[in-house]
């Protein structure tokens, strides 16, 4: 009799250590799901932040390179091998929509000094061959982030002296790759899109919402 009250006892404990694990997997789970909203949305504003910020350095660097050595320095996108792009990039439809998109990143690049022997091109630093420009800055892809162009023709060249470019290029559109239902697409808040617009003397300023 004491040995069947001894297992009863037994198998009642065993359920309740069921239900208890069973209960704890579920508020984690909860846990999880609740703070995956505010990581996420913490996640995307640090991207979009460090996007905008090497666009920033981009575009100074390139302007500032095109004084110190005095010829012209190009910003251009990447494409898939990490190139700079020669024709429009064009998307799964092989359309090229108004808005292209640097989905591969970004370089600034200028060409290779050279020099002419008997008339063959010789190269005079930088490694390579000598028609291959020679780059100076590189940015990679950015997580969670579209970064695409609006109003321009896709490649910015900063010309000797005074690092100008050739009258108003353009703009660059930030934003979020992945789209979620809290994001803001006004002037307020981590998420919102940042327009990067530049003019025509090479220099950059940043505004909260759609580029216009």
């Amino acid at each position: 009799m004491h040995t069947a009250r001894s297992g009863c006892a037994h198998r009642v404990q065993q359920g309740f250590a069921l239900i208890e694990w069973l209960l704890a997997l579920a508020i984690a789970t909860s846990l999880v799901v609740m703070a995956a909203g505010p990581w996420q949305r913490w996640y995307l504003g640090v991207a979009l932040s460090q996007a905008e910020h090497a666009m920033l350095a981009s575009l100074a660097i390139a302007r500032n390179e095109a004084v110190r050595q005095n010829r012209p320095v190009t910003l251009c996108p990447a494409n898939a091998l990490g190139q700079c792009a020669s024709k429009p990039l064009r998307d799964d439809f092989g359309a090229d929509p108004a808005g292209r998109e640097w989905r591969f990143g970004w370089l600034v690049v200028v060409d290779r000094p050279v020099r002419r022997e008997k008339g063959v091109l010789l190269q005079v630093r930088g490694g390579g061959l000598p028609d291959a420009p020679m780059v100076l800055h590189r940015v990679e892809p950015i997580p969670g982030v579209r970064v695409s162009v609006h109003k321009s023709m896709g490649q910015i060249v900063f010309r000797p002296p005074m690092g100008l470019i050739v009258a108003r290029w353009g703009s660059f559109l930030i934003q979020p790759d992945t789209v979620p239902t809290e994001r803001s697409t006004s002037a307020v808040g981590a998420l919102a899109m940042r327009c990067v617009r530049l003019s025509g003397n090479g220099r950059a300023r940043v505004a909260r919402g759609a580029c216009r």
